[in-house]
């Protein structure tokens, strides 16, 4: 558990401080009342045979 510990306070920590920082956003989570909808299109697979291959 120690070890856990340490690699979280002093690593992931301040990677997720300098992303504040920054600004950075990788999930997109901010809300933006200007826009319609937050669909967004998926392709859809015609292939019959990616129905056997699902993995």
């Amino acid at each position: 558990h120690l070890i856990l510990a340490i690699v979280y306070y002093f690593v992931l920590t301040p990677i997720g401080l300098c992303m504040r920082l920054v600004g950075y956003d990788p999930m997109n989570r901010r809300f933006d009342r200007n826009t319609q909808t937050y669909w967004t299109p998926s392709e859809t697979n015609n292939d019959i045979k990616a129905y056997f291959r699902q993995f």
